[in-house]
């Protein structure tokens, strides 16, 4: 009789720790491991005249477009149940207690954006607003936020009636899948026009950068991962951007001037395989003792 009472409270204890880490203490060891940027060792100058930016990437509300399941099936409701607790607790614990000018959402707001009944497009919507509140935060309530469309906002179906070159089809039954908006000249030309410190990109879900060479230097480009662990990447992320004054013409000055920080979010699949394999282990104790 001990000796189960003694089990059931260390399992109690078990339970309670992996809970109370991978529901609360998960984020906050998210929150700890990342920073503004700052090029002086202080941080000061970060602090003082540069404008912070908050950089999502992909979200991409699940819906009945997703998963192929119909609206009302207990499986597509349960996947965006838990898939927007996780993204509106990485937003409000992890996102946001960094106090941001400024957030920038770089598209792929939606899943099925351009597929979606009116009804359904309304209520993915109020699940947005919901998930990505900035109400809720006293320090700042008036942060702006900023928005860019993505492939799944609108779709391809427009840009492919004007240019239908550079829209590519897979099967008749799947619609238009992948495009390719830029080509090589068209993206030297962009970039030796426009002559950006700093290029921003989502849409592959998943985190790179690459270094563009141009005439004038060098230009790093960050694709951002998106912050859903249901899109793919085991390891969401956002990053955290400090754009400082304009103080000169030189490239090289100006790099100094916007800094990045790409920051990583729980790995909540990993989260969700401990729970199970926790709980067949709880089972299988369980079934020893009685025995």
């Amino acid at each position: 009789m001990q000796s189960a009472t003694r089990l059931t409270l260390v399992l109690c204890a078990a339970w309670a720790a992996a809970l109370l880490y991978g529901e609360v203490g998960t984020y906050w060891a998210s929150y700890l491991t990342c920073s503004w940027p700052t090029s002086s060792p202080s941080g000061s100058s970060t602090a003082n005249n540069h404008v912070k930016i908050a950089v999502v990437a992909d979200p991409q509300l699940m819906d009945s477009t997703s998963l192929g399941l119909p609206p009302s099936s207990f499986a597509l409701q349960a996947a965006e149940f838990y898939t927007d607790l996780n993204m509106r607790r990485s937003f409000q614990s992890v996102i946001l207690p960094f106090k941001p000018d400024i957030v920038l959402f770089l598209g792929d707001q939606f899943d099925g954006g351009p597929y979606m009944s009116d009804e359904e497009w309304q209520e993915s919507l109020s699940r947005f607003k919901h998930i990505f509140s900035v109400i809720e935060q006293r320090t700042k309530p008036q942060t702006p936020i900023y928005y860019l469309s993505g492939n799944h906002d609108i779709g391809y179906s427009a840009f492919h009636s004007v240019h239908p070159e550079r829209v590519s089809y897979a099967a008749l039954d799947q619609g238009i899948t992948y495009q390719n908006y830029l080509s090589k000249e068209t993206s030297d030309l962009l970039l030796s026009i426009l002559k950006p410190v700093l290029v921003l990109s989502g849409h592959d879900h998943d985190q790179c950068t690459v270094v563009h060479s141009t005439p004038f230097g060098p230009v790093t480009e960050h694709t951002l991962g998106t912050i859903s662990w249901q899109q793919g990447n085991l390891y969401p992320s956002f990053m955290l951007l400090s754009a400082g004054p304009k103080l000169s013409q030189n490239l090289t000055d100006l790099k100094h001037e916007v800094l990045t920080n790409l920051c990583f979010l729980p790995e909540q699949t990993h989260i969700y395989i401990w729970y199970i394999c926790q709980f067949v282990v709880t089972m299988l104790l369980l079934v020893l003792a009685n025995k």
